[in-house]
């Protein structure tokens, strides 16, 4: 009985050396088709593949030690190297070798492992302790490769101009920056040659003077994503004149229903916006420049608006009916601007909580109650206000007996300036 229980003790300490050398052991996969410089070695694959905040980060990296190195003034022979440690990873994220020795003549690899907390750009610094003549150790660092955290495996467009700024028929070279690893680019150069492009960083030429939009569709296997940057690229005549700009800003880019918005033939800063259809998402950026257009005339143009044309530069409008709506503008009859999905109009009482209009239809007294209001106005459908009074902070009473049969809509303005409206049906 003794006998059997020193038996099982030694296999129970057996297995659990084995157990942990197994877990010690970093095991990783060479790629065997990766050709470097032999002189030189160097990294398979690069750039390093995108990691995802909060998800399993797994690379196998394959490493090719150099053959050659220096020391001092001289080019010697590398037996092997050795890669020390690896700074500059992301919390969360850890690293394992292989083996102590890399050597030119054979391909090794690291693991780099883990789930990384914070995505942002991190670049590594590699940490070497080659062998030479045998015996002699030299301390080098690399930092060559950078693995960059992103919040979405879906890419986020983004992309840069050489130039913003050129004459007619000069080269502009443009760059893709999207964020992650898309595998399609679709390109849109307003009246550019050319005018589209799958070309992940095209050059583009315009011949006639302007102010021009360009977006840039990235995509992946996740999804795509879109962005538009209207007015970005400026092109001048031989003379370095710039022709008269359409440019545009408003009060707000959201509201209400039947709240009013101005707009401005001139923007004083680049705005941005945000939509979404059939899951891509599209950034707009409007850029403004410092140069001020000379107009003499607008023609303002407002999808679903009330008025939906306008001629002045300054027009005020507003919309009854809930949606995301372009707005245009051409100026002296010549340069005209459109902007996607520039204006949102919201008719639901979610910025006012516990907001109470009864009874609803009625034939006289309407009844409202809301925390903190302000003013309370009535409007037709065509947008004439027909009641506007100063409330009660948290009950008000209006009468309706004068308003002919019909739908109206009512918004309440609290206090800190939020609105919210509400149908009402007059029987």
């Amino acid at each position: 009985m003794e006998t059997t229980i020193k038996i099982l003790f030694i296999l129970l300490i057996t297995l659990f050396t084995l157990g942990m050398t197994r877990a010690q052991t970093c095991e990783c996969v060479v790629n065997e088709s990766f050709s470097p410089n032999i002189a030189k070695g160097g990294y398979y694959p690069t750039p390093i593949p995108d990691a995802i905040e909060g998800e399993y980060y797994d690379l196998d990296l394959t490493i090719a030690a150099p053959k050659e190195g220096e020391l001092g003034d001289l080019v010697i022979q590398v037996n092997y190297i050795d890669i020390v440690s690896i700074d500059g990873l992301p919390e969360g994220i850890e690293w394992c070798k292989y083996t102590d020795q890399f050597s030119y003549q054979k391909h090794e690899c690291i693991h780099i492992y883990g789930i990384p907390k914070k995505a942002q750009d991190y670049p590594l610094v590699i940490n070497v302790r080659a062998t030479v003549l045998g015996s002699i150790h030299v301390d080098r660092s690399d930092n060559s490769l950078t693995l960059r955290v992103v919040t979405s495996k879906k890419p986020h467009a983004a992309f840069e101009a050489s130039t913003t700024l050129e004459t007619i028929n000069q080269p502009i070279q443009f760059y893709e920056k999207t964020d992650t690893s898309a595998t399609a680019w679709s390109w849109v150069f307003e009246e550019g040659i050319p005018s589209v492009s799958t070309d992940p960083n095209p050059i583009v030429k315009w011949e006639q003077p302007g102010f021009y939009t360009v977006s840039l569709l990235a995509g992946n296997s996740y999804g795509k994503n879109e962005l538009y940057k209207y007015n970005y690229i400026r092109i001048t005549d031989d003379n370095s004149v710039l022709p008269v700009q359409a440019t545009m800003t408003a009060s707000q880019q959201k509201a209400v229903i039947m709240e009013e918005i101005q707009f401005f033939d001139y923007c004083n800063q680049d705005m941005e916006w945000v939509s979404q259809k059939d899951s891509v998402t599209t950034y707009h950026f409007l850029f403004c420049h410092d140069e001020l257009p000379n107009i003499s005339s607008c023609l303002w143009t407002f999808e679903g608006g009330i008025p939906s044309v306008s001629t002045d530069k300054n027009p005020t409008v507003y919309w009854n009916r809930q949606g995301v709506y372009d707005v245009a503008l051409q100026v002296n009859g010549d340069d005209e601007l459109l902007v996607h999905k520039f204006i949102t109009i919201n008719n639901v009482e979610n910025d006012i909580k516990k907001f109470k209009m009864f009874p609803n239809p009625s034939y006289s007294k309407v009844t409202v109650e809301a925390l903190d209001m302000k003013n309370i106005a009535v409007y037709s459908v065509t947008g004439t206000k027909l009641l506007d009074e100063i409330t009660h902070t948290t009950h008000h009473e209006f009468y309706i007996d004068n308003l002919q049969s019909g739908v109206y809509f009512v918004i309440i303005t609290r206090k800190d300036g939020k609105k919210a409206v509400k149908k009402l049906v007059r029987l």
